[in-house]
Formats: C-alpha cells, structure tokens, sequence
C-alpha cells in the first residue's frame, strides 16, 4: 500500500463514531472524495486546511481501528472555501498558462471546492507517518502538520514565498482530484479480473495472472488494442512489447499504455519502466517514475536497467557489466564498479559488492554504515543490532575458509570472525550468540518424530508448525542439529513432523515460549527454488533486490509463484 494524503469532506464533524461511505455517489451519502496524492503532503492540501489565523483542529478517523486517537485534520468548509478565493485571486490568469491538462484540472477543482455543500474538509495523512498512532512520535508528526499553516496568512495581498512552489510546480503540489478517492476509507484490494468493473474489463486484460502491483495498491494491465494501430494483439512476440498499464481499482492511471512501456513494476515507492529497442541490437531504455506518475528518470537519459532501490537510490549497469548507484532525484553518482547489489527486505538496508568481493553495508539513502572487510553480511537483528559477518582467513584469497564473526551495526565486532562455526545457544528461549572452535562432525542420528533425543526437567514451552499441528513439550529439551554454517545448540526445538532426520528439522523454526516462534533469517532458512509464471524460468541463487520477482530472464519484472530460492554464503 502506498503511502498518501487524503481530501475527504463531510456534513459533521469528524469523530471517532463518523460514518465514511466507500463508494462515491451513494444515494443519500453524507462525505465525498475530493482528492489524494501520494508519498508526500502536496501544498494545496495543507493551504486548504488553515492558514496562520485559523488552523485545523486535530481530530480523529473512525475509519482506523485506534478511533479514538487524533489521527487527522478537520477545518471548517466556509473557512476552506475563503482560502481558495483567496489563492485564485493571486494567481489570477497564470493557471491559464499552464499545459493543458493542469489548466482543466484547475478549473475542476475550482468547481469542487466552491459547489461543495458539505460542511467540514477532512486531511488523513497518517500513513505519511512511519509511526503507530497513539505514540509521542505520530503526535509530533500531525503538529508538524498543523503548524505548516503558520507559514502563510490569507489575508496578505502577495503570495508567500512558502507558497511559490504552487505556481512554478502546479503539477506536483496540486494532488490527484476525483470523487473516486473516497474508496481509500477502506482496504484497496485486487479482484479477479472477472470482478472487475465494465469501464477496465472492455478494453484490457491483466499483463500476465494476478498482475497486481501491491506497492502503489494497481493492477497491471493491456489494452485488448494497440494504442497507435488500433489492432488486437495475435502472438507471443507481439504480447511482449505491448504497452502496459497500471491503474488503481478505483480509476486512477498512475501509467497510460499511451507511454508505450512494454515493462513496469513498482519498487522503492517508485515505478519502474522499460521501452521497446528503438531500432535492432539495441538496448532498452529504462526510466523511473514516482508513485504519482512524474518522471524522475526520463528514458532519454539512457541509463541502463535502471530501477529504484529506494526512493532515494537508483540502480544502474554499465556498458562494463558493472553496476552502479545514483541518488534520487540528482542522479549524482554515489557508487560505481559493483559487481552486485541486494536490498534485504527484512533489516532495510543495501549490501553492494565491490570488485574485490567485499560487501558494503548501505542505508536507504546510500551512505555506508562503517567500513567493511566482510565478503558476507546477513541479516541484522532487530532487537539487537547484531549480525553474522563472514571474512576469509586469509584476505583476498578466495580459496581460503571463511571465517564466521558477529557485528553490530553500528561496526562494531561483538566476535572476531576467527571462527569456523559459531554455536548458537537459547538458555530460556533467549537468543544468545557465543564463540565455539571446531568440532567433529558426527553423522546426525534419525529420530522418529515426536520422540525427543533428551529431556531435562524446566518451564513448559510449546512449539506450533505452521502446517496446524501443535505439540506441547512435557519439559525442557535439548536438541542437537547439524546448520549449514556449523552446530547448533537449540532450546525446544521440534522436528517437523514429515522429516525424521535430526539434521533437517523445521525450516527457519525455533520454539519459544508461549508456542510463538522465531525465524530465521531468509539468508539462511532453505527455501523452494521460484518459478517466473510466463516464462518457466528458476528463480536462480541469491537474494533478489525486489522480492517475487524472477532473476532467471536476467531482468526484473516477472512475478514468482512461489518465492525466490536463497542460499548462504558459500
């Protein structure tokens, strides 16, 4: 679900009991959509909702399950509708100067806002907020919010300078406007494309099954006939250079097949596109938009399987065969000559590999976390910071063992990687990392599920399998089992009910108590090897940057049935 601000208006008040339809039109209804825009608080938005004479009041949105904490912002509509006369009386003819669309988008907005009955103008920005309502942190953020307001009086004869950036960039400050956006006062789902309404089922298809891009909340799909012949699509050359779409359920185009981009998918808050070769043997051109469908990286520029890491970070290859990072929107160039960049979902943060087959650890925004001499780094724990790092014995030389270590993020070494193996210990069912030297590697003896190897008297724990089968332990046992990067020493731990070798128990399963579990890291749990869904393709070894998609056809784009295979340092 992208993250957005949302316009609604209302006869009441907005309360915690407030009644919010989910269909515009209704007969009868009491609120209507006005407008929505995503990743950031356009500035049409917050001037609606006050000025420095009158702010908002915060209030909350019954429409979140914490309904009684304050959430949005709420302004009466006589006061909204004095500060757009008030702005359309400073900007005078210049919207009569904009592109032609943003003139027509200007002359809707001005009918939205002065024919509106209604009484009260709703702001729900709370998912621009990172944090849970209710904290200290969502409470500074909806301040921040209101106090924006202080920037400008509605009775001034000028425009503020805070309200420049409304006429030199209308089309990034205005927001999307239609009574449709009501549909965001619920969950925005995908439906099986023989749900779906006459206006997208007419004239499109889904690009491929369940084309849903589930970051920016639309279904990605073609017209049934080409945009520029005018013809159906007959063969399986044709459908692979055929514009594509992608549009929300409720009507919003966030791409129009009329771009031609034969290939999108969302990543990093961003869209990320790909154009036919214009002539053959050469490449595709590659550009980026954002969520709301505005060039960042225009496919002029020539950059080569470009796409967002975040949205800060753009990641492009070289004529070389290098890869390369660039910094949103600047494009400056932050890294060069990587041999390979992943994003871990699970800790957010980037692992690029130099040419010397060292990794750095980099943050959304591309800037390292400390020095690293590590060939391998996983994933860091949120709890404690802490990771397992991998250096070989002797550096530079591949052929050497690697040599396990744990890391802070912050740098800092925890254990010297000077080990073959570490032992993991979970006294209690608490994670606790210690050093262990080289042990023999005995063969793991079979054991008959549900028959423990040993018991030792202590507090009960409970372990569930995600299949729905649950075994209660009658006390505290002590297993042994062979990991991929050495022994393990676990607490509880259970054998998967259709595996009876103690070397294969439970993938990424560990009990604790209370029955809830612990994963373990997806760089390390195996995992079924992925199948790209049109072309048949194996998801191949590592981890993906964007998870679900297919690394077999060497390009992005592709979704998975089931998730890539991953595998550890080797």
């Amino acid at each position: 679900m992208p993250n957005y601000a949302l316009l609604l208006a209302h006869d009441e008040r907005p309360t915690a009991t407030t009644l919010w339809p989910t269909e515009p039109g209704l007969p009868g209804a009491v609120c209507e959509g006005w407008a929505e825009w995503f990743n950031h608080m356009p500035l049409l938005f917050s001037l609606l909702m006050g000025d420095a004479l009158h702010l908002p009041e915060r209030v909350p949105c019954s429409f979140y399950q914490e309904a009684d904490s304050l959430s949005a912002l709420a302004a009466p509509m006589a006061q909204v509708q004095a500060r757009w006369a008030w702005l359309k009386h400073l900007l005078g003819a210049a919207p009569g100067n904009w592109p032609a669309a943003l003139a027509q988008q200007w002359q809707a907005i001005d009918h939205t806002v002065t024919t509106s009955q209604r009484q009260w103008l709703l702001l729900d920005c709370a998912t621009l907020c990172p944090h849970d309502l209710g904290t200290p942190e969502f409470a500074a953020f909806l301040q921040a919010q209101r106090d924006q307001c202080l920037l400008w009086d509605c009775s001034a004869s000028n425009l503020p300078q805070a309200l420049q950036a409304l006429k030199q960039h209308p089309d990034h400050q205005l927001g999307w406007w239609s009574p449709a956006v009501v549909a965001r006062t619920a969950t925005i789902e995908r439906a099986h494309s023989d749900d779906w309404p006459s206006w997208l089922a007419e004239g499109y298809e889904e690009r491929y099954y369940a084309a849903w891009e589930e970051e920016i909340d639309a279904y990605q799909v073609m017209p049934r006939l080409h945009p520029r012949t005018g013809q159906p699509c007959r063969t399986e050359d044709e459908r692979e250079h055929w514009p594509v779409g992608l549009v929300t359920p409720y009507g919003r185009w966030l791409l129009a097949p009329e771009t031609g981009a034969h290939s999108a998918f969302a990543s990093g808050g961003c869209i990320n596109l790909s154009f036919p070769p214009q002539a053959p043997g050469q490449d595709e051109h590659c550009g980026i938009q954002d969520a709301n469908g505005l060039w960042l990286v225009h496919p002029n520029l020539g950059h080569r399987e470009a796409w967002a890491l975040t949205p800060q970070l753009m990641q492009s290859r070289t004529a070389e065969g290098r890869y390369a990072l660039h910094r949103l929107p600047d494009l400056a160039l932050l890294h060069s000559g990587l041999t390979a960049i992943d994003l871990f979902p699970d800790d957010q943060l980037i692992r690029a590999r130099r040419s010397d087959d060292t990794v750095m650890v980099l943050d959304a925004s591309g800037q390292p976390l400390f020095d690293s001499p590590y060939e391998h780094v996983l994933n860091f724990n949120p709890k404690n910071g802490l990771a397992v790092a991998f250096q070989r014995q002797r550096p530079g030389d591949r052929s050497s063992p690697l040599l396990e270590g744990v890391l802070h993020r912050s740098g800092t070494l925890r254990v010297r990687p000077d080990r073959a193996g570490l032992q993991r210990l979970a006294p209690q069912g608490l994670p606790r990392w210690q050093a262990a030297g080289l042990q023999p590697r005995r063969p793991a003896p079979r054991v008959q599920h549900p028959g423990p190897v040993a018991e030792r008297t202590g507090p009960v724990v409970s372990a569930a399998c995600p299949h729905g089968q649950e075994k209660p332990a009658a006390g505290r046992r002590w297993q042994r089992a062979r990991s991929r990067h050495g022994l393990v020493l676990a607490q509880g731990l259970q054998l998967h009910p259709h595996r009876g070798n103690l070397g294969r128990y439970h993938p990424g399963l560990a009990s604790r108590p209370g029955g809830r579990h612990r994963r373990r890291s997806a760089r390390t749990a195996p995992q079924r090897p992925g199948r790209c869904r049109r072309h048949g393709l194996d998801a191949g070894r590592g981890a993906h940057p964007v998870p679900g998609r297919c690394r077999g056809s060497n390009r992005p784009g592709h979704n998975l049935a089931r998730g890539g295979r991953t595998a550890g340092p080797r």
